[in-house]
């Protein structure tokens, strides 16, 4: 993860999100729609998703 993504995020730092699966950062009922984005991305696909993920700091933000 950059630095805009841990800022858009609202995490800390690094630390407290490295050696986690992205998909882990989202709520079951996102997970699909993140995997599906991960899969497209490495078929060299371009693709979007959008989710509810809630940031680190607990405020309510969608991806």
């Amino acid at each position: 993860m950059n630095d805009p993504g841990v800022r858009a995020m609202e995490i800390e730092t690094l630390a407290d999100v490295q050696g986690k699966k992205l998909i882990s950062l989202w709520p079951k009922a996102g997970q699909a729609a993140v995997q599906n984005g991960i899969d497209a991305a490495l078929s060299d696909c371009p693709s979007r998703f959008s989710a509810f993920c809630p940031a680190a700091s607990k405020s309510n933000l969608s991806r």
